[in-house]
């Protein structure tokens, strides 16, 4: 018999878990809006995206609750919902907008830094000089004599 702290702790991490499955997917909607992938190709992800999830669901639900996995798992999944849609969806939104600006400057200055490290000067001049040589060994003429005795 479950006792009734049990499933208090039960009725936290399902509602919990829900919030969480909310919130992935609005992550998953919002870059695919932002990035305007085709509609074939947007159905394909997010169907992709429920397969997951569902075994994700189902085997969070199946260890949580030690096998025992009852209606209300379901109905505390759905109050995880409507508590993310009515208090914390607006924030998000703002956040991944935040977010995706500071990883795009943080991804331009790195391809920046490493392309200046990978590609200075030096480096382009020292791969010019051993290309050069490379083919300077390799189209070198044959001396006379080879040349002759063919």
């Amino acid at each position: 018999m479950i006792t009734f702290k049990d499933q208090l702790a039960l009725a936290v991490y399902f509602t919990l878990f829900g919030i969480f499955l909310s919130v992935t997917y609005d992550i998953l909607h919002f870059y695919l809006k932002r990035w305007k992938a085709k509609a074939a190709v947007g159905y394909v992800i997010q169907a992709l995206y429920w397969l997951g999830m569902t075994l994700t669901v189902c085997l969070f639900a199946y260890r949580v609750s030690d096998g025992a996995v009852s209606i209300y798992t379901f109905l505390f999944f759905f109050i995880g919902v409507l508590v993310y849609r009515g208090l914390l969806r607006l924030g998000l939104h703002k956040d991944l907008d935040r977010f995706t600006r500071v990883f795009a400057r943080t991804y331009g200055f790195l391809k920046k830094w490493l392309r200046e490290l990978l590609f200075a000067p030096e480096m382009a001049s020292l791969l010019a000089r051993a290309r050069q040589a490379v083919k300077h060994k390799l189209t070198k003429q044959k001396p006379k004599e080879e040349q002759e005795s063919q």
